[in-house]
């Protein structure tokens, strides 16, 4: 084979991996991925994949059977198709349960506990705030106009300058006298972060103090 039919047979071997790569960065909250990271992510979940397609084989043949895929790229029979199309059905639930398993911060929170480490996690306070499960209500002081927007979190995101916020069921005041002016069914807000304050109110915090 040539580098350009090895170069094809890597990138159809690799379609599990970049399905569940896409499952993990399309369901959790992290920083953005740069190509190289992406590639790397494909890689091992795809390896995962095949892994875990494996030991499903082995423990239900009972016998030692290695997939064709593990020695495809090295000669020159046909690509697996039938093993890479059950490749991507593993990598479906791999994606599924690797995005509950950082969502929820299992490793982090193991470690925690372990004491190996006080990291939450790889997303920065604004995300890791607004995707603590206790908060849904919360009031948002815009510290430019002086009002101040009460509502439920319905949809965020962020870049490296902006913060987007979108609250439904919003009841609007004047900051500092608290003064109702308005309210509105949904609001978006795309703010700097110094201009912005959100709070959490107590009855939130006293159902649950820990946001992790």
């Amino acid at each position: 084979m040539n580098l350009s039919e090895i170069a094809l047979k890597l990138i159809i071997i690799l379609i599990p991996g970049i399905l569940c790569a896409l499952i993990i960065e399309k369901l959790t909250v992290h920083k953005k991925w740069s190509p190289f990271k992406f590639s790397i992510h494909s890689i091992i979940t795809g390896a995962l994949s095949y892994l875990i397609l494996q030991v499903i084989i082995n423990l239900s043949t009972m016998e030692d059977q290695s997939l064709a895929i593990w020695t495809s790229l090295t000669d020159k029979d046909d690509i697996p198709y039938r093993e890479i199309s059950y490749g991507c059905l593993t990598s479906i639930f791999l994606g599924f349960i690797a995005s509950w398993f950082i969502q929820y911060k299992i490793l982090n929170k193991l470690a925690q506990k372990l004491k190996i480490t006080n990291k939450y996690g790889d997303e920065n306070l604004y995300s890791y705030f607004l995707n603590a499960p206790i908060t849904d209500e919360v009031y948002l002081r815009d510290m430019k106009t002086g009002l101040t927007y009460h509502g439920l979190v319905e949809s965020f995101s962020e870049d490296d300058k902006n913060k987007e916020l979108v609250l439904s069921k919003v009841t609007v005041s004047d900051s500092e006298t608290g003064e109702k002016l308005y309210e509105l069914n949904k609001i978006y807000f795309e703010k700097s972060e110094e201009n912005i304050i959100i709070e959490l109110p107590y009855k939130n915090f006293e159902e649950d103090k820990n946001v992790n």
